[in-house]
Formats: C-alpha cells, structure tokens, sequence
C-alpha cells in the first residue's frame, strides 16, 4: 500500500470543478424528486444544465454516445479517468469459499488498469444494521492484491457519524485521494452498508448518498452479476448521477443466463433436471417461477433443509406435478442439516438417467465442512456424464453462493478452465440466476442501466 499522494494545482482544480457541478445537479434533482420516474423528464432537466453557462466552463465538450459496454469504450477515453466499479466480494470473506467471485471481476479491473484508467472498488458484506468491525473489507485489500500483484490498493475508512452509524463516504479525503490515486492503483470503500442509505427504501437517503459516491469518478460499471438484482442505491441510482455501463462480468453471466433460458423455453425442449438446495424457506418463492417454465416430463429434486420447508406448499406437493412434472424430495428419515446420505446420492444419481440438461442451484447440508461433502460425488457423477460420449447429459448449469465454489473444488477447475468445458456453465449468481432464468434475463440492475437515456460520455 502506497501512501497519500502530494497535492497538485490541477488536481485541486479537477477537483472544485467536479463538486460545484455535482452540487448543482444534486439542486436539481431535489427539485425534480415528483418525476425522477420519468427518464425522458429527466434527460431533458439535466440537459438544459448542461447547456448553461457554468457548465459550458467547467466542462468540456460533450458528446453523447448510445454506450452500455465497457468493451466498447476506447482506450483513449478510459486512459486517466476514474472507474467506480460496483461488484460483489460477499463471499471473499467466506472461510469456505473461493475467490471465484473476486477473480470473475478481474476482467473489467485489468481492463481499466490496463488502459491507463483509475478504479474505486464498491462492494458490501453481510447485512450489518450498524458498523461491525467484522464485517469491514479490510480483508480484501490483501485478497485484491494477491490476484493483483502489481496493483497498489488504498482501503478508505468509513467515518462515523452517529452511534453505530458510518457513512462509506467521508465528507473530505475519499475524494482527494481517487482524484490524486497513481495509475495502477485501486481505491477500495468500506462496507457499503454500513451506510444505511445503500438499503433504504426512503428517496431523501438513497440519492444524497449516491450523489457523493459519484463524486468518486467519472464513470459508473456495474460489474458484480451477483448484486445485479437487488433494489440497493449503488445498484439502481448511481446510474442517474454518472454515465455508465456494464463491466465484463456483468455481461459475460447475462449472455451465459439468456442463452439457457432461451434453451429451457424452446418448445419440447430436451429432458431436463433441475435440483435446489438450501437452508431458507424464502427461496421457494425464488424457485417457482423457474419452474414454471418447466415442460411435461421434466424433473425437479430439492434436497437438504429446503425439502423440509417445500413438502408444505401446494405448488410443488399439487401444482407442479398436476403439469406433468416430476418433483422429487429428500427423504424425511434423511437428516439434511449436515449432508445427504448415501441412499439419497444413489437416488439422485438415479434421477439424473435420460436427463439432457441439468441444472443445479444450491448446497446440500454444510458442504463447507469436510465431514459433510457427499454433494461433491453428485458434482463429480455429473462431470461424468457430460463427458462420457455415451451419456445423455448434454448441458449442465450450477449457480448458488456454495455450489460454485463447490463445484471447481469437486472438478479441480481453476477460474481460468472452468470456462472451457463444452457444456458446462458454473455460474457466480444465486438469488439473481433463479430470478433471470425465471423471469427472462430481466433483472433489476441490468434493467436500469439499459432504460437510461444515452449515456453521456465527457470526452477530454
């Protein structure tokens, strides 16, 4: 870790010039709170600030381009701005877990890196009401720089305002130092929600708190797919107030995700096995719409805890199997808590006979613990099949927070091969994949960042 960097004229300029305009948007926008719904008001709003004077001198020219990739920003415009990359580290600080969801943003960071750009890293942990010191992402600056050698990395302390109250954001520093930050250097924030405007409901927290992170840069990536569907602040408004676009990963997981919904959705589509795991009784109402884009003949296993919540609700005891599909649980006399006997492996090795796709979104019982890893000779049996020139299996998707770390480790995938498997696709999402390939690659952050005006891109 490098230390501050020395103050310069131009930088401190850079730097006045970017709040006065920001405090003139943020009056703005406070005005215009009754129709912030409406794109098409808003666009106009802002473009008749653009156009006054005070803009026209603190700005440079502006031109305006139909951009939502990364990929398609040229190396001349990423070289000295400052990229404020949304990703999701969760599981990073996981004991149990891989990097898997760390390595999955590398290509949008060394893209910016690589092309002279500057990175400020949002991420969160948990869901903390208030500051816990052992939810902070201190962590990750080493994690960062482990996969990224010759990257420096500066962690920004929160600053705490009220009793157990921290914003992310303090209300000096953070600013100078990812307007002074080197090339080749990350700036990481604090837990995101230790802030508690990145999950509220209420208008007057979530946009003030947006409004400063966006002073961090110049444009937004939405990158974490994980993160992609939750209604947060940093997820859903900072778009308003930066342009923006989609990071690699973000992208690379839509196509991925769209490609087999559109194989689920074909007509007569290929035998297909979906299995779910898990420990909350919520997920069920996760897993319903996916399942009713199922097909007679198809079949669905749900293992471990979950079993135990699903025997109660009518749509898989009644609905499901009423549209000829087979549902499949656990067997009560099975103790799911921990892990999945050897009768149920056998059963669902069983199951998976004739099967041409299989999917397969969480864990059985505490696979992070080495006593309770039978899951991983599911995982294995499949792989199997796929391979096997005689087998049926054809296409097998894992998604979950604990599927897919559990499935490199099963299989010995580094990040790097686990993308070269004709047929197989292990996917970072949990929540976010069974709510796209439910409900047709439509998710919530994806959605918001396309139904923008043109994004607006400030060319030097």
């Amino acid at each position: 870790m490098t230390g501050p960097v020395a103050l310069d004229q131009g930088n401190t300029q850079r730097l006045n010039c970017r709040w006065q305009l920001r405090k003139n948007w943020t009056d703005v926008l406070f005005a215009l709170r009754p129709i912030l719904d409406n794109p098409g008001a808003f666009a106009s709003k802002v473009d008749a600030l653009k156009s006054s004077a005070e803009a026209k001198r603190l700005l440079p020219e502006i031109k305006r381009e139909n951009i939502r990739s990364l990929s398609r920003l040229s190396p001349r415009f990423i070289a000295g701005k400052t990229f404020v990359v949304r990703v999701d580290y969760n599981d990073v600080h996981q004991p149990y877990d891989d990097d898997i969801r760390l390595r999955a943003s590398l290509k949008t960071l060394k893209h910016i890196l690589d092309n002279r750009g500057k990175v400020v890293v949002l991420t969160y942990r948990g869901r903390p009401q208030v500051f816990e010191q052992a939810m902070t992402t201190d962590s990750l600056v080493e994690a960062i720089q482990s996969v990224l050698p010759n990257i420096n990395v500066h962690k920004i302390e929160g600053e705490p305002h009220a009793e157990g109250i921290v914003s992310v954001v303090p209300s000096s520093a953070v600013e100078l130092v990812v307007a002074l930050a080197t090339e080749g250097t990350i700036v990481l924030l604090d837990n995101l929600r230790f802030d508690q405007a990145e999950a509220s409901p209420f208008w007057d927290q979530r946009h003030p708190f947006c409004l400063f992170l966006s002073m961090l840069g110049d444009v937004y990536v939405l990158d974490g797919y994980p993160i992609s569907h939750h209604d947060n602040a940093s997820v859903t408004e900072l778009l308003l107030y930066l342009p923006s676009v989609a990071g690699f990963w973000l992208e690379d997981e839509i196509a991925a995700h769209r490609q087999f919904h559109e194989l689920m959705m074909k007509q007569n589509c290929d035998p297909m096995l979906a299995m779910f795991g898990g420990i909350k009784p919520d997920k069920l109402e996760h897993i319903k719409p996916l399942c009713q884009t199922l097909q007679k003949g198809d079949t669905v296993f749900i293992g471990g805890i979950l079993a135990y919540h699903a025997r109660t609700v009518a749509f898989f005891q009644d609905d499901l199997p009423a549209a000829g599909i087979r549902v499949v649980f656990q067997d009560q006399q099975d103790d799911g808590r921990f892990d999945i006997s050897d009768a149920i492996l056998k059963q669902i090795i069983a199951l998976m006979d004739g099967q041409k796709i299989v999917f397969w979104n969480g864990a059985f019982g505490q696979i992070e613990l080495p006593q309770y890893q039978t899951s991983y000779a599911v995982v294995r049996e499949l792989y199997r099949r796929l391979l096997a020139p005689l087998c049926s299996i054809e296409r097998l998707f894992f998604s979950g927070r604990e599927t897919a770390p559990m499935v490199k480790a099963s299989l010995g995938l580094t990040e790097e091969t686990r993308h070269f498997t004709p047929g197989l696709y292990i996917s970072t999402g949990g929540g976010t994949s069974l709510h796209d390939l439910g409900q047709g690659v439509d998710n919530l952050g994806y959605r918001s960042l396309w139904g923008m005006p043109e994004t607006i891109m400030l060319l030097d």
